[in-house]
């Protein structure tokens, strides 16, 4: 699961090269690694996972989708 969210991310910026959201992308890429990364520190006590971690994870992963999906559309 955790690997998805870096992958959706990183596919996003990829699908935004070239066009005005590659950076926003960028960053939100950089987002969901940074969370994930340390969501994944917590794997055998996931309550213990700290709530900025938690939210940036499902932050970036919504905005991650929707990146996606608009720069597949501008294309």
């Amino acid at each position: 699961m955790i690997t998805l969210l870096i992958l959706l991310g990183i596919g996003a910026a990829i699908a935004a090269h070239g066009t005005v959201l590659f950076v926003p992308a960028v960053v939100v890429a950089v987002l969901a690694f940074w969370s994930n990364g340390v969501m994944a520190n917590y794997r055998s006590d996931p309550m213990a996972a700290t709530a900025l971690a938690t939210t940036t994870s499902m932050v970036a992963a919504v905005a991650s989708i929707g990146l996606l999906i608009a720069a597949l559309i501008i294309r």
